[in-house]
């Protein structure tokens, strides 16, 4: 149980027990005192702020006359203290002396939307992350994910409610979270009725894959969906999840959704949507209708690639790209060229049929760099797995495997190989699960593992 008590006189500078100013004393009248085991509970100002910590003091619940009043060790005496680390308070509460006299506390805060329609983010403004956990009363069937770990949550809405609570709970070992709640309403995105179908980029979720197809257009009447890699419920479910496999290597997602024979496609690029940049975007095409190129199937350990055309008049097709070898004009299949794939350049594909001619940029490089950013290099004994990638600058976790029993070395460097932080493990265990240092911005890294007779490395993306 927390009280507080006030007083309406003025406090007194005193020595208690040597000469000087060192602490103040606080006169109590009839709206409160101290008991026993308040000790170091706060002496606040008019203006809210600590100006003292309580010592000791004659008062206690039933005291009267010169029983009412107590010790404070002054805040500002504190300040200074006894001249080192274990003595004084500047060095932990203002280390590089940049503050002024005063300063006002941080008030904790839950921030989100009132309404989310789509995707909503919401965040607890603690600075870590791995301490909070959080959960949707009463969201399953409504919003997704409905539970999760860290001081942000990305939820996804494919319906409408009234009324929905997020709770973020904060546990740093004592015995009962801290809780912060908002309340919060959902709304289907907005679908428009008439003119064309077309695929919009869907609602995506990061954290746990969730994805909403969203159309525009067409005549109102059922629209089924298919997309290789996303489990749903039915044909015409326009929500699911991506598959856990394809998230860990991922390529992009082919959405097609189909309205009375009709059928319109959408390329998303979902690992580098999530990586913040912008994903490709393919051209809305009907069967049967223009030629269109979509995005090539490419393998980035060997260099096959596929061309990949849709719509058309169903004549045959030729192709030009330079630095692609293929058996003819006409082959779809083919080999980038070694050189190429050595010193990349962006593919340029060209279609041609009937007169009509068709273009398809692919920048095959940044392609296989956004599905290696999620994968360690492998090693038979010695292994780092990186516990979500990308990961949160502030709270990136690391496991090690293959080290146990000996000294752990690690050393995370920035992408030009220059050393950010190193610190040792003593004695490593069969699972050593480590916290990496917060980089010095978002990016890339490398995280490199020595023993006395093995060496590993990771690369690690990291966002704010």
């Amino acid at each position: 149980m927390k009280k507080i008590s006030f007083t309406n006189a003025d406090t007194q500078s005193y020595g208690w027990g040597v000469p000087g100013t060192t602490h103040l004393i606080s006169f109590w009248g009839s709206l409160g005192v101290t008991d026993p085991g308040s000790s170091g509970s706060p002496l606040f100002d008019g203006n809210r702020r600590i100006v003292g910590q309580l010592q000791g003091g004659p008062s206690f619940c039933g005291a009267t006359g010169t029983g009412l009043r107590d010790y404070y060790g002054r805040f500002f005496t504190s300040w200074t203290g006894g001249g080192t680390n274990t003595s004084r308070l500047s060095n932990w509460l203002d280390s590089d002396n940049s503050s002024g006299t005063t300063t006002n506390g941080v008030k904790p805060a839950l921030s989100g939307p009132v309404s989310v329609s789509g995707v909503g983010n919401f965040s607890l403004n603690t600075l870590n992350s791995s301490i909070v956990s959080w959960s949707v009363a009463g969201g399953t069937g409504l919003v997704s994910p409905t539970s999760g770990m860290g001081n942000a949550a990305s939820l996804t809405a494919p319906g409408d409610a009234a009324s929905l609570t997020i709770t973020f709970s904060v546990n740093d070992g004592q015995p009962y979270p801290i809780r912060f709640s908002k309340e919060f309403s959902t709304s289907a995105p907005a679908t428009t009725i008439g003119g064309s179908l077309s695929l919009l980029t869907p609602i995506y979720s990061c954290a746990t894959g969730a994805i909403t197809f969203t159309i525009a257009g067409g005549d109102g009447t059922p629209v089924t969906y298919s997309a290789v890699g996303v489990q749903r419920a039915s044909a015409t479910s326009n929500t699911g999840t991506v598959e856990i496999e394809l998230r860990a290597d991922p390529k992009p997602l082919t959405i097609r959704a189909t309205q009375r024979g009709v059928s319109v496609s959408y390329l998303f690029d979902f690992a580098a949507f999530c990586s913040g940049l912008t994903p490709p975007v393919s051209p809305t095409v009907t069967q049967g209708g223009s030629l269109s190129l979509l995005l090539p199937t490419y393998n980035c350990t060997t260099g096959v690639i596929t061309f990949n055309p849709i719509g058309g008049d169903g004549s045959t097709i030729t192709y030009t790209a330079v630095g692609v070898q293929r058996a003819s004009l006409t082959s779809n299949t083919g080999t980038v060229e070694a050189g190429l794939r050595a010193d990349p350049k962006p593919l340029v594909i060209v279609a041609m049929q009937t007169g009509v001619t068709v273009s398809q940029p692919f920048d095959f490089a940044a392609y296989c760099g956004l599905a290696r950013m999620a994968q360690t290099e492998p090693e038979p004994d010695l292994q780092i797995r990186v516990l979500g990638n990308p990961g949160n600058r502030a709270a990136t976790f690391v496991e090690i495997r293959g080290a146990e029993g000996q000294s752990l070395n690690l050393r995370l460097m920035d992408a030009t190989g220059r050393q950010q932080s190193e610190w040792q493990v003593e004695k490593a265990g069969k699972v050593e699960v480590v916290r990496m240092p917060p980089g010095r911005s978002a990016g890339t890294y490398v995280l490199e593992a020595r023993t006395a007779s093995q060496r590993q490395t990771a690369r690690i993306l990291t966002v704010d």
